[in-house]
């Protein structure tokens, strides 16, 4: 079994600003409707859930050959995967 991939609060924000969305932008990328929620996951208040963090997942994923740092994302949020 494996274990859920998640992004950190400070990848969130990384990603978000890589991409240059604004909070609003991302939030509805995300599947976000208050960008409220973003601020919160992205100080880390709050987890996302296992629906938004598959979305973030995703944006990640699709947009990683975009920037070398999301690439870079991309391996570490991979690594952090344990397999039991």
């Amino acid at each position: 079994m494996t274990s859920a991939k998640q992004l950190l609060p400070a990848e969130i924000v990384l990603l978000r600003e890589t991409l240059k969305l604004s909070e609003a932008e991302f939030a509805s990328r995300i599947g976000l409707t208050d960008r409220r929620m973003l601020k919160l996951l992205e100080t880390g208040d709050q987890r996302p859930s296992e629906q938004i963090n598959k979305a973030l997942l995703k944006l990640l994923q699709r947009t990683a050959g975009r920037s070398p740092k999301l690439k870079r994302m991309l391996a570490a949020v991979k690594e952090r995967t344990v397999d039991f």
